[in-house]
């Protein structure tokens, strides 16, 4: 168990297999939030509950974590459902929940055995998890999501926790996340929901990334007030935090993420080394489609990630 990061990846030897059929993602994060694949360990988070494709997961509360529970259904073949609960008693009971509909996960675009691409980055309190379900526009993209506690302002505050999803019921071609996009409608962007507004009184709020120096649509990607690459004044990468906004209100930052200034200048899931500006000496490029666009950012790996 650590805040640092692990990288998990489906060409890692001895790793779970993505398909569309039931239960190969729920295999999947058996695996990486638990047991370990492999040489590589898990990342502590406890099976609170399972029944067949669905499961309940908590991360460490040992570790700072918020404790709130992440549910899976992985029933269906193409794709997966994201939920979250404030506390539950068995797989199928919950109470105060949150990102109950419209939490769609794309697995796979065929009802098959065929292969799908994914990564996970994650610790003891939050994964980013990355699925290339095979559908194709302008290249086979990964859309990303976020689970478990994201970066709040309030270190006094208990819920800062969220899920993303697609924003759609049902996934069986493009899917799409708003984890690097600035939109705000779920069927077209995607979705990241949080488990209660910033003053704790409203169950299930829009959980929505923002550039602190631009206007870009896309974080990382085409579209808005993107700035030149290499930046002109240091002829350099400009860097910048994701924040989040909660209820009309900055609440939040993606958790160690760090996004470009920049249009689509990254390789993804390459590493980068010696950026200027930035506390962490290795990055890695992750990638995020939504609405036909794609987004970037980068994810420290050699430093705990902040809350």
């Amino acid at each position: 168990m650590s805040l640092v990061p692990t990288v998990f990846s489906s060409t890692d030897p001895g790793a779970p297999q993505l398909t569309g059929q039931p239960g190969s993602l729920a295999a999947i994060l058996d695996a990486v939030l638990g047991a370990g694949y492999g040489t590589k360990a898990g990342l502590g988070w406890t099976l609170a509950f399972s029944s067949g494709y669905k499961r309940a997961y908590r991360n460490v509360i040992a570790e700072g974590g918020t404790g709130l529970y992440f549910r899976l259904d992985d029933s269906n073949a193409q794709y997966a459902l994201a939920s979250g609960y404030h506390s539950m008693t068995d797989v199928d009971t919950g109470a105060d929940g949150f990102s109950l509909t419209a939490n769609a996960w794309g697995k796979s675009i065929t009802a098959n055995t065929t292969v799908r691409s994914w990564f996970i980055v994650g610790n003891s309190r939050s994964a980013y998890i990355f699925i290339q379900n095979g559908y194709s526009s302008g290249g086979i993209p990964f859309v990303g999501y976020l689970v478990g506690d994201y970066e709040c302002l309030n270190k006094d505050y208990a819920f800062n926790f969220c899920i993303g999803s697609s924003g759609n019921a049902t996934v069986t071609g493009a899917t799409r996340s708003n984890l690097l996009s600035t939109g705000a409608t779920p069927a077209t962007y995607g979705q990241h929901v949080a488990a209660r507004s910033y003053d704790g009184g409203t169950l299930g709020t829009a959980l929505n990334p923002r550039s602190v120096f631009s206007s870009q649509a896309y974080l990382g990607g085409p579209g808005g007030a993107a700035f030149a690459y290499p930046y002109p004044p240091t002829g350099g990468m400009m860097v910048s935090r994701p924040v989040l906004n909660n209820g009309g209100s900055l609440f939040g930052l993606l958790p160690g993420m760090w996004i470009p200034e920049h249009a689509q200048i990254l390789t993804r899931f390459t590493e980068y080394a010696g950026l200027k500006g930035l506390p962490s000496d290795r990055l890695l490029a992750i990638e995020s489609f939504a609405n036909n666009s794609y987004s970037q950012g980068l994810l420290q790996l050699d430093q705990a990630w902040s809350y």
